[in-house]
């Protein structure tokens, strides 16, 4: 923890500076800011100790941290040391009893959702990850980088640990390799949800409203049920969230100011997303959109600064965000890492009531003439209207969300939803969207799945029906009427990003809501609309709905309960690592048991497996034990390449085929299919 706080400390001390060169306008700006440049320099620091190699090594990334740090101060320095904390300055902290008095539905609205996140928190630290996401691709990968101290490609049939962006896990990574130890590798979410949250308030007071209507928003969204369950995981979608919403932000602040610095700061939040998540990239055209509305909202003469802040995006993303499609390029040939996945970007692996794949729609080699279509063939374009047409009503009705009341009446409000939709669905002809038509493969479509409150399958609960849609369809009308664009920007993003969403993902299937979090924050703040300038009934209302809501969500977590029947079966914060971690994988528990056993922490274990595993459990407690992928059958059987690599343990299916290790490895256990081989030389 020692050495966890010093590289916090100099993290801080090397960031500070840079964010006083930008000058952030005010409190929320400032605190985005420090989220903004501290993530920035821990990305650009891992790119360079990538780049040798030398990722594993703390004293190489402090020494980064340090230069960065350095060229920061003496950059302030030149440009007239701006105060640090210009914003927070006179400014003093104490606690206001009296405030709690005046404002009681917020005062306890505020108290509990600040409870509610520290229990998060304490559930990030004592529980391990058992999400299947994280522990067979997020955490995987860091296990490896720690390993090998680079993300460079290495040798693995896990494809999406070797080509995913990595931003979101160089953070991840950052507090395992400082703190030794998984316990804090969920607080980079967390953290991201409490900084989306100040974006939220900040866009709100941007939009006009009051501090108390805009901290009224910022708390309601902290009790959607995806942004809380996901604060406690490694999974990437909030911190995708978490660079959208200060890009918007400081867009609008720098564009209504005209700051060059903030429009910087825009371009860098870009950038940062860029390299999180692919469907980051789906985000650019919004904000090109919101962009435009900007410039009508604050005058023509806004064109320059757009222009520039194009440019800083286009650095932006050279800088912080290109790195990882650049190294997919160079080693496979294309930015997203692999044909097949740009195969299905334009390929559509959809199916239509049969499992009939699209045609391929690269065109012929332009020495042939064009085939001449058969005449029952669909117009151009049709696939992608019919993707629209089944999956938006589809996305419409999860959206409709019961998720976080408590039981039974979560299952009564989902029957009402479903008897109220279903009609009227069939009433305009949308009954088939039921079924398999346009899913993706192994889902199916029905009125009756009711969403599952879980960390992937989550939407955002009864109170983004209340108060969200209300915000999408009533509040921009208001705008126009008072010509603020600005209050378009919501409904505008919504209807830019869904389509694209819609087009670019191979069918619909459950797990979709969690990339509609940056749009969701986008409309949060429009939320503050219902909170007057004085207090009402309705506020205490929508107050105990949303600490109801949170309240269910964190305790009946399937994968962290600590109220219910999960919570009676899994003791979540009494049981074993491994037990925790398999809660989703419970077939290969013992396997993981078998390994812990008999293969020691710093060993390299080999194993073979084509087709899914959580790897990550295989590292051990303290990640000491070395991993070694094999990715051919041939190299179970080949001694030379085994005793190259150190292989002292290798575990393999039981149903490999004919090919088995050589004689100096011995059998040593089976487990649920699968068998370990320790080596034991030949005298």
């Amino acid at each position: 923890m020692l050495i966890f706080s010093l590289a916090l400390f100099v993290l801080l001390v090397a960031s500070l500076p840079w964010v006083a060169v930008f000058r952030p306008a005010n409190k929320p700006a400032w605190l985005i800011a420090v989220y903004v440049i501290c993530s920035a320099n821990i990305v650009l620091t891992g790119y360079i100790a990538n780049s040798f190699h030398v990722l594993n090594r703390q004293w190489v990334v402090l020494l980064i941290h340090l230069c960065i740090g350095g060229i920061g101060w003496l950059v302030w320095n030149r440009l007239g040391k701006p105060s640090l904390w210009e914003p927070f300055r006179g400014m003093r902290v104490r606690f206001d009893l009296q405030w709690f008095r005046r404002e009681p539905p917020l005062g306890l609205l505020s108290l509990f959702v600040a409870l509610s996140y520290a229990f998060a928190l304490a559930q990030i630290v004592h529980i391990p990850q058992n999400n299947m996401d994280s522990l067979g691709t997020h955490l995987s990968r860091i296990g490896f980088w720690r390993q090998y101290g680079s993300f460079f490609p290495w040798s693995t049939l896990m494809a999406n640990q070797v080509w995913y962006p990595v931003n979101a896990q160089l953070q991840t990574y950052w507090t395992l390799l400082f703190l030794g130890g998984d316990q804090l590798t969920g607080s980079i979410q967390w953290l991201a949800a409490l900084v989306s949250a100040v974006g939220v308030f900040g866009l709100a007071r941007f939009h006009g409203y009051k501090p108390r209507q805009s901290a009224f928003a910022a708390l309601i969204f902290l009790t959607f049920p995806l942004i809380a369950l996901q604060s406690t995981t490694t999974q990437t979608d909030l911190v995708t969230m978490a660079f959208f919403i200060p890009a918007v932000y400081f867009l609008f602040l720098g564009l209504r100011e005209g700051r060059y610095s903030l429009l910087s700061l825009s371009a860098i939040a870009v950038g940062l997303g860029v390299g999180v998540k692919k469907s980051y990239i789906i985000l650019l055209p919004v904000l090109a959109i919101l962009a435009l509305l900007a410039v009508l909202q604050f005058g023509r003469n806004r064109w320059k600064l757009v222009f520039i802040w194009s440019l800083n995006v286009v650095v932006g993303i050279a800088l912080f965000g290109a790195y990882m499609y650049a190294v997919n390029w160079w080693y496979f040939g294309d930015p997203f890492g692999s044909p097949a996945y740009f195969d299905s970007l334009i390929e559509i692996p959809q199916t239509q009531d049969a499992a009939i794949k699209v045609a391929n729609l690269e065109r012929p080699p332009q020495n042939h003439p064009e085939p001449v279509p058969p005449q029952n063939a669909p117009l151009p374009g049709t696939e992608y209207l019919l993707e629209l047409v089944y999956n938006a009503p589809r996305l419409f009705y999860q959206a409709l969300d019961t998720s976080g009341l408590p039981r039974p009446l979560d299952g009564y409000a989902h029957k009402v939803k479903m008897r109220l939709i279903r009609p009227l669905f069939q009433a305009i002809g949308f009954e088939e969207i039921e079924g398999t038509a346009y899913a993706a493969p192994g889902h199916t479509f029905s009125f009756a799945d009711k969403n599952i409150n879980e960390e992937s399958h989550a939407w955002y609960g009864p109170l983004s029906v209340i108060l969200l849609f209300q915000a999408l369809f009533i509040e921009p009308w208001r705008g126009i009427r008072k010509r603020s664009y600005i209050s378009l920007t919501p409904s505008i993003a919504l209807l830019v990003f869904l389509p694209l969403e819609i087009i670019l993902r191979p069918g619909w299937d459950p797990f979709q809501g969690r990339y509609f979090a940056p749009l969701v924050a986008l409309g949060a703040p429009l939320m503050a609309s219902w909170l007057g300038e004085k207090k009402s009934v309705k506020e205490w209302l929508i107050g105990i709905l949303g600490m109801i809501i949170l309240a269910v969500t964190l305790l009946y977590n399937p994968s962290k309960p600590t109220l219910g029947k999960y919570a009676d079966e899994f003791h979540v914060w009494s049981n074993d690592r491994i037990f925790v971690q398999t809660i989703q994988r419970k077939n290969d528990r013992e396997v993981y048991y078998m390994v812990e056993k008999i293969v020691p922490a710093e060993s390299t274990l080999g194993y073979y497996a084509y087709f899914f595993i959580l790897d990550y459990p295989l590292f051990g407690k303290n990640l000491e034990r070395r991993l070694v992928p094999l990715v051919a059958p041939d190299q179970i059987s080949d001694l030379e390449w085994l005793r190259a690599n150190g292989i002292g343990y290798l575990l393999m299916p039981q149903n490999g085929g004919n090919v088995v290790p050589p004689t100096e490895y011995h059998r040593v256990g089976v487990q649920q299919g699968w068998v370990l081989y320790e080596r034991q030389p030949l005298p």
